[in-house]
């Protein structure tokens, strides 16, 4: 069935465990879990000494842990035009959880979210609320800046760069030129190879009014430019870490080998492939950041044993 003529089911509500499932699926598992290794990755890097788990330090986990989900189901509240004109089955597109039910829960967990952070290091709670802020920017608003390629890039790397900091200040560490490095490379990455789930969203982001980078280039052009750019982020990361950084050249291997799968992919995607097809690039955006992130923690941990 195409997105066009999806047809979407009366809502209906249930039971708090069974809206507590649909929640945590409409704030995408996979991100949230992309998110939580980020932050312990700048909680690692920054403790030089080693990172103690404190209840100061998973009170700042369990605040940012909170705060992502929450902007995750606002934008899914929020994005339900062009989730449905995409042919989303997420539970907000496809009518199994209240648009409004999921806006509650996303302000339920910001507040938790913020309490948690008053319980972590000083520095956490005020990340949380610019994370907040930023969320809300990016889905909200008269002009919400997931309409734009530059909306959408400034609010991508700067979040990923909120969440190393933040993982840094809950585990007490310094900033260090491994903390800059990785933060940098990784939100960048999130921001430029994280846009290829674009390339499947075309249909409902055109509905939408949403100028992404397809909408704007074209498909085949945009392909171009999206592989271009994913593989300058690799090179640039095994050159950086072979020149200063060399206990994070494993990462940049990964993220070399990532963005040049990434880069064939969009290459060899037919332009009217079905949208499961056209979401392989993002898949191996998102398989070479797991990695990416693995291959620190390990780094880092078994060197400190």
């Amino acid at each position: 069935m195409s997105a066009t003529t999806t047809t979407h089911p009366a809502v209906r509500t249930g039971s708090l465990p069974r809206l507590a499932r649909l929640a945590w699926q409409e704030a995408r598992p996979s991100v949230q879990v992309i998110f939580l290794l980020r932050f312990l990755t700048g909680a690692v890097l920054a403790a030089a000494g080693g990172w103690l788990v404190t209840w100061s330090a998973a009170a700042g986990v369990a605040c940012w842990c909170c705060v992502v989900a929450a902007i995750y189901l606002h934008n899914g509240a929020t994005d339900v035009t062009e989730d449905r004109g995409n042919g989303s089955e997420r539970p907000v597109a496809s009518g199994r959880l209240p648009a409004g039910t999921a806006a509650a829960w996303a302000r339920g967990l910001a507040v938790t979210g913020v309490i948690a952070g008053l319980a972590a290091p000083a520095p956490v709670a005020a990340l949380a609320l610019f994370m907040l802020g930023l969320g809300w920017a990016y889905s909200s608003g008269p002009r919400p800046m997931k309409r734009t390629v530059a909306g959408f890039l400034v609010v991508v790397i700067t979040g990923g760069g909120l969440t190393y900091a933040a993982g840094a200040a809950a585990g007490g560490g310094t900033v260090t030129a491994e903390l800059v490095f990785c933060g940098l490379a990784m939100s960048l990455w999130m921001g430029i190879a994280g846009s290829t789930k674009d390339l499947s969203d075309v249909c409902g982001d055109r509905q939408a009014g949403r100028r992404t980078l397809p909408v704007l280039l074209g498909p085949a052009r945009c392909r171009l430019v999206m592989a271009a750019s994913v593989l300058s982020i690799g090179a640039g990361s095994v050159t950086v870490s072979l020149a200063w950084l060399p206990r994070l050249l494993p990462m940049a291997a990964v993220l070399l080998l990532g963005s040049a799968l990434v880069a064939v992919l969009l290459t060899r995607l037919p332009a009217d492939g079905d949208r499961r097809r056209r979401r392989h690039p993002y898949r191996a955006f998102m398989i070479t950041q797991y990695c990416a992130h693995l291959v620190i923690l390990a780094e880092v941990t078994l060197g400190r044993a």
